[in-house]
């Protein structure tokens, strides 16, 4: 028995009680194998129907017509830096690219339709009738990266560290690790345990449509370290199984991989991955920079993970690259989010006249080329969700403040300044408020302030302030009135998406809305996860959609999707139409370089991959 099981047992007696037990306890009978397959579905009544992968948006794998090449180094840029070697530390799908291909799951999402899910270190799964015994057959011969054998025992660990942060907050890992979704996820696994060296079951307290696709999520979800390695040495480290081992971060700089030798995985061809020898992802908080470097072929990937300048210039930036290619790969939701420790910001009637006169669709114009769909509401527009699930924007359509027409919103603006008026503002007696907007969004806010000074609100003396490196400083310590926000969503699964912009469980953990109840969603989302009927789920949707536009706890204007773009000469790169896909992107694993592309066969000899780094 390798040393690994002594040092979960000790870690356990070390905390006093065990919250996941190795041994067989409760959930049933220990000793039986769950018997429904997971295509069976049980019946809606007893049991609900079977968790699968998220609705199935379409997507078209990029055709592979030449033979896949080994070698050359990947060199890629975004704006955002790596949040350290842990994978659960890095939730946002900007901040993932960079860590992601070091680690692997149970199940992920199928990189031909980015929704089915498929097995990654489990071979196989099979689902007790009820749904809530999930029995995992483990694959053999796959190794860390430091040569270790992976076994039952490192999921079992993985578990509990994804159940009990604070015992890894005390071995050095960040805060952040408390504040991921992980946690909840998990709160309803009662029982994880090693039946042998390659079996493990997961015994849930209930049926959960939810818990099963966080599994395939590529935020949130359960990623495999080593169970005999120190914490601290994984932080330094970042160990894993994947096809990429840790090689350098050097802060606003860059961040390298190397290809993994001993990678567990070939392709359908059965060709041995990954196939590059390295990626180096620079990078660079500057959108011209960034896009310079992308052009001008000194980087064959980029992701505009912050402010999105992309989408817009989707034409023009195909007629500078030859066979250009984008798609997206993350939804982002924008709103006003207001500070109720004012008094004036809690009264419903401002949030209300702000709704009204917020003029979105310059805003839209301005930040993202009218490429952002201007959507009044938080749910998710099917545009933004591959065509598949989502919610009808002509629901929303005859909500105030949402048109363009200028006679309509023109009469939204007199509504809103009425209301200004019921709470003693007017054109001699402005509002004077503290407007903060994070650098990458401070033209979005300006235009924001304009449509906001026709019901006589302004700027304080400090006029827009936009914090700098210490932003998350000046965020969290609430001396703002009224913030641009942002939040990205690359999740595929509709509960997630919204679920990750307003529940209580966000708002635990969410600096933005920590002053506001969302509790009174949260039986909704019980529901939500009770079935896997998905037009029952709509359903829900629509009502925890229209309690929220009730609330206006913040004003939504509208959803972009974050794109990725890349060269014809970046093989073996999913391209699908849902733009919440970034599961299916970031393991990098079968990418491989076309280096006879004719815009880089003529580059001089030396080039890394026949094209340049970037300077």
């Amino acid at each position: 028995m390798k040393k690994r099981q002594r040092k979960i047992i000790g870690f356990a007696s070390l905390i006093g009680v065990a919250v996941l037990v190795i041994a067989a306890c409760g959930g049933g009978d220990p000793t039986a194998v769950p018997p429904t397959a997971t295509t069976v579905a049980p019946t809606a009544t007893t049991a609900p129907a079977l968790p699968t992968a998220t609705p199935a948006p379409t997507a078209t794998p990029e055709p592979v017509i030449l033979e896949p090449k080994r070698g050359g180094t990947l060199v890629a840029v975004q704006h955002l830096n790596a949040r350290g070697l842990d994978a659960m530390l890095n939730v946002c799908p900007g901040t993932c690219a960079p860590i992601r291909p070091m680690y692997d799951k149970l199940v992920e999402l199928s990189k031909f339709d980015g929704a089915t899910a498929v097995p990654d270190l489990a071979e196989s799964w099979n689902i007790s009738g009820d749904g809530k015994i999930f029995t995992f057959n483990l694959r053999q011969g796959v190794k860390f990266h430091d040569g270790s054998d992976f076994t039952a025992e490192d999921v079992v660990y993985s578990v509990f560290r994804a159940q009990n942060p604070e015992k890894f907050e005390e071995m050095g890992a960040p805060r952040n690790l408390r504040d991921s979704n992980l946690v909840d996820n998990f709160s309803i696994v009662s029982n994880v345990e090693a039946i042998d060296p390659f079996t493990v079951r997961f015994t849930l307290d209930k049926f959960s449509d939810k818990w099963f696709n966080s599994l395939l999520e590529v935020r949130f979800t359960l990623y495999i370290i080593p169970s005999d390695k120190p914490y601290e040495e994984q932080l330094a480290e970042g160990t894993g199984t994947g096809a990429y081992v840790f090689d350098e971060n050097v802060p606003d700089e860059k961040f390298t991989l190397k290809a993994n030798p001993n990678y567990w995985k070939t392709d359908p061809d059965g060709n041995q991955l990954p196939f590059l020898d390295a990626i180096e992802i620079f990078i660079i908080n500057d959108n011209s920079a960034l896009l310079a470097a992308f052009t001008s072929g000194r980087a064959l990937w980029e992701r505009p993970v912050s402010a999105n300048r992309v989408a817009g210039r989707a034409e023009e930036l195909a007629g500078q690259i030859p066979g250009f290619q984008m798609a997206g790969l993350a939804s982002t939701l924008h709103s006003l989010v207001f500070n109720n420790r004012n008094p004036v910001l809690k009264d419903i009637r401002f949030r209300q006249a702000v709704d009204l006169a917020l003029n979105r669709h310059a805003v839209n114009e301005l930040g993202f080329g009218g490429a952002g769909i201007v959507f009044h509401g938080v749910g998710i527009p099917p545009e933004l969700n591959g065509g598949g699930w989502g919610l009808d924007p002509a629901m929303f359509e005859g909500r105030p403040g949402y048109h363009k027409d200028p006679v309509k919103r023109a009469a939204d603006v007199t509504k809103a300044q009425a209301l200004m008026r019921e709470l003693g503002f007017g054109p001699d007696n402005p509002l004077k408020l503290l407007f903060l907007a994070r650098t990458s969004s401070q033209e979005e806010m300006t235009v924001a302030l304009d449509s906001l000074r026709d019901i006589w609100i302004e700027t304080t003396s400090e006029g827009l302030v936009v914090p700098g490196r210490n932003e998350t400083a000046v965020l969290e310590s609430k001396n703002w009135d009224v913030l641009y926000f942002f939040l990205l969503s690359g999740s595929p699964y509709p509960g997630f998406q919204m679920r990750a912009e307003f529940s209580s469980v966000r708002n635990d953990s969410g600096w933005y809305t920590e002053d506001w109840d969302f509790s009174f969603v949260d039986p909704l989302w019980e529901q939500f996860d009770a079935t896997s009927d998905r037009a029952v789920q709509q359903r829900i949707a629509e009502q925890i959609q229209e309690l929220m536009l009730e609330k206006l706890y913040f004003v939504p204007m509208f959803r972009s999707a974050i794109f990725h773009s890349w060269w014809p000469a970046l093989r073996n790169m999913p391209r699908t139409q849902c733009c919440t896909v970034a599961d299916v992107v970031e393991d990098m694993e079968a990418l491989w370089i076309d280096r006879d592309f004719t815009p880089f066969g003529t580059k001089t000899e030396g080039d890394v991959g026949n094209f340049m780094r970037p300077g």
